[in-house]
């Protein structure tokens, strides 16, 4: 909202008018997850917060993708040592990895390689493919 009320906003009062039935429905839609949150706070439902933390993380990570197709993710505790990520790539040939991400490698203690495959059949060859790794698998379904 800080950045609509910074640009024109004759132009953002028209958009609201124009899409009024959508952004009714989207607000009514929020106003609910937000009535539900407010249930699971109120309730101390751990187990509800963790889950909906859950479901929204997930799709926060969605936003730093370029593209809205479906991305399957592997991640692969993987050894800091030289070469190490050249060893798990050249077994990938034919798996089409179309995103790869080292999201944690220090000194001695082991990563984890992010792989992303743009199919299911992808991802379950790279499995096959990497099965003496320790994997977790990560579908884009909420």
């Amino acid at each position: 909202m800080t950045r609509i009320v910074a640009s024109d906003l004759t132009m953002w009062a028209a958009i609201m008018a124009t899409n009024r039935d959508l952004i009714s429905q989207q607000l009514a839609s929020y106003l609910r997850e937000l009535q539900r949150f407010k249930d699971l706070i109120d309730k101390q439902d751990q187990a509800g917060l963790f889950e909906t933390f859950s479901k929204a993380q997930v799709r926060r990570n969605r936003l730093n993708q370029q593209s809205k197709d479906l991305f399957y993710d592997l991640f692969i505790n993987i050894p800091d040592q030289v070469g190490a990520i050249a060893g798990v790539m050249s077994r990938l040939a034919a798996a089409n990895v179309i995103h790869l991400q080292v999201l944690e490698l220090r000194d001695e203690i082991n990563g984890v390689l992010q792989l992303t495959f743009s199919t299911p059949a992808d991802q379950r060859r790279a499995a096959g493919v990497l099965n003496d790794y320790e994997i977790i698998e990560r579908g884009d379904q909420e």
